[in-house]
């Protein structure tokens, strides 16, 4: 449900009612490659598919259990920073849709970024104070710098090409 968060002359703010914050850190996970039994509890409108955050990772940790806290320290467009605190091996969800794009460093060594609940974003973590660093960097981008610069290779070699040329570039009369 709804709740009116805030109200002002020109609009008014709503949260939902349970909704989970951008960043958490949870101790646990259900690790499922593929996410065959999450789609099936959700299909079967099982309330447990809800409770604990599902992992698609083969091999991945499920975490210590216990109480974990995350705090989004900054974000802009395509990274942020989260501090997380977790007295044994915990998970960070992110509610940003996840993509392979997606690249995380943890205290500033490279970390693997996971599906998770079929559309977040997860990080393990071991137990600690940890800083997070996630960035988006899709494959497209690496793509589109590499041909626009080939394209500026292309024109810059027309170019010269045509200034060596007859002059004008005209033809005789």
């Amino acid at each position: 449900a709804l709740r009116l968060a805030a109200a002002a002359p020109d609009g008014r703010l709503s949260a939902l009612a349970g909704a989970r914050p951008r960043v958490w850190a949870w101790g646990r996970a259900e690790i499922d490659p593929g996410l065959g039994r999450f789609r099936a509890r959700l299909a079967a409108q099982d309330p447990s598919a809800s409770e604990v955050p599902w992992v698609d990772a083969s091999g991945a940790p499920t975490g210590g259990g216990g109480p974990a806290s995350a705090v989004l320290r900054s974000r802009t467009s395509g990274s942020m920073a989260i501090d997380v605190s977790a007295p044994a091996a915990a998970w960070l969800f992110v509610a940003e849709g996840y993509d392979r794009g997606w690249r995380a460093s943890v205290d500033g060594i490279a970390a693997p970024v996971y599906r998770a609940s079929g559309v977040f974003c997860a990080v393990p973590l071991a137990a600690g104070a940890r800083h997070v660093v996630l960035r988006y960097r899709p494959a497209s981008l690496l793509a589109g710098a590499v041909l626009s610069a080939l394209g500026l290779v292309l024109l810059a070699a027309a170019a010269r090409r045509g200034a060596r040329g007859s002059g004008s570039g005209l033809p005789e009369p």
